[in-house]
């Protein structure tokens, strides 16, 4: 059974400076990472669905909130984020060609600082891979 995890992550309780018994104050931050090869746009929500702030993330970065960001000078409370929908995942997702035990005959090669272009390979005509 795979289960969809959806895009929103929740942060139950994030402590802005709360105090319990004698200890205390409690401070908090929470860190959102971006695990695809693309830039994607996320929303800080407050547990009421209001949202504090919206950031880009570019591919495999993250970035870190503390809860004063969300919460000012008041209590701490839950936060969730939400991230890019299963459509907006697919539609920016790329596509690389892998070649390997061949030579390039023509066209252009890979270029390693641009990764998102694909680069073409033909094979002469009677040539067979090595």
């Amino acid at each position: 059974v795979v289960e969809d995890l959806g895009n929103e992550i929740y942060f139950p309780f994030l402590p802005n400076g709360e105090e319990y018994g004698n200890m205390g104050p409690w401070y908090s931050t929470f860190t959102v990472q971006n695990p695809n090869n693309f830039t994607i746009t996320i929303a800080v929500r407050k547990a009421d669905g209001t949202t504090v702030t919206t950031a880009e993330l570019q591919p495999f970065a993250s970035k870190t909130w503390p809860a004063s960001a969300v919460f000012g000078d008041g209590n701490g409370g839950g936060v969730y984020v939400v991230g890019p929908s299963q459509q907006d995942v697919a539609l920016n997702q790329r596509q690389y060609t892998v070649v390997r035990g061949s030579e390039w005959v023509g066209g252009a090669t890979p270029n390693p600082q641009q990764p998102w272009k694909t680069a073409s390979r033909t094979r002469a005509p009677g040539r067979g891979t090595r």
